[in-house]
């Protein structure tokens, strides 16, 4: 399997991405956040007045890490630039997407007619620039290395 089809493959799979941005005084901050994969990109929707937010808007560079964290283990740690899209109101298409992916059927409108999904939201677009990738199940092992997307 090529570097393409294994990243595609995993950010297809129901796991939950860990967001990290860097604060003013170089200190990391991570969060789990969920994401929707397409056409290349991450899409994120997160609420405009949020802390990651704010960052964003002063600095657009992000890493995220989606990993299968059972044996065996697989990663995909991407880094890459947020084109932030503002004036989404409460963003309930992708929202929405995000919720059908990650929750079971019967939380889906409780959790949109819920104060998370009540609050203004802006959208993350995440451009990849570089890929780490590694996958303990492949014959040979892949070590953790420079992955291509092309």
């Amino acid at each position: 399997m090529g570097d393409k089809a294994f990243i595609d493959d995993l950010l297809s799979e129901k796991r939950i991405c860990r967001f990290a941005v860097t604060r003013k005084d170089g200190s990391p901050l991570i969060r789990p956040i969920w994401y929707i994969w397409e056409d290349g990109k991450f899409l994120i929707s997160t609420k405009t007045i949020g802390i990651h937010t704010k960052i964003v808007r002063r600095d657009p560079r992000i890493s995220i890490v989606v990993d299968k964290d059972d044996p065996p283990y697989k990663q995909v740690v991407c880094e890459g630039d947020v084109e932030l899209i503002e004036n989404v109101g409460l963003d309930h298409e992708l929202l929405r997407r995000c919720a059908e992916r990650y929750l079971p059927e019967k939380f889906i409108e409780k959790f949109m007619s819920g104060p998370v999904a009540q609050a203004d939201r802006v959208r993350f677009v995440v451009h990849p620039r570089r890929w780490t990738i590694s996958d303990a199940g492949a014959n040979p092992p892949i070590h953790p290395r420079a992955g291509e997307y092309n």
